[in-house]
């Protein structure tokens, strides 16, 4: 893209190397995380889907990660600017949030096979409870709780260790 007709943020991390998952997809942010506002919402038909893409790959030596958004959206820049005020305030690490982003808003997340047999039966149940209700078109109330539950705001997943 030439400068003068990029009409996108490009936000780039460089990651420990990981094995365990890659992503190439469409991100459908919910909420914005201090203001609470709706950026995207499952059942109402009247609100325009916001999206943004994450792409993670690796090489030898580490994990690349890309968000790629419409940097004149409101939405979905208020979402991604309030993420990256609390993950420079150190109040979330930026590999929960990139495996936050990959469980909750991506349906393209390929997970190793080698990591996945580590999880005990308790976790590879509850990362298919995700998957069964990813599926389920739950309303904003259930997609908060859901959040809430499977990442949470501070703690969260992660598959980088």
């Amino acid at each position: 893209m030439k400068k003068e007709e990029n009409n996108f943020v490009i936000k780039r991390f460089i990651l420990p190397k990981t094995n365990n998952f890659l992503i190439q997809d469409l991100v459908y942010p919910q909420v914005t995380p201090d203001d609470f506002k709706m950026v995207n919402s499952i059942n109402n038909v009247f609100v325009e889907e916001k999206s943004a893409l994450l792409g993670i790959f690796k090489n030898d030596k580490s994990t690349y990660v890309t968000f790629i958004y419409d940097k004149k959206d409101e939405k979905i820049t208020s979402y991604f600017n309030q993420y990256w005020e609390i993950i420079e305030n150190k109040e979330k690490n930026i590999e929960f949030f990139v495996t936050n982003c990959s469980l909750i808003l991506c349906d393209n997340l390929l997970i190793s096979s080698d990591y996945f047999n580590k999880f005990n039966e308790e976790e590879k149940t509850f990362y298919s409870a995700l998957n069964k209700f990813r599926f389920e078109n739950p309303s904003m109330g259930q997609e908060y709780l859901k959040m809430k539950f499977f990442a949470g705001f501070i703690k969260g997943n992660n598959f980088f260790k």
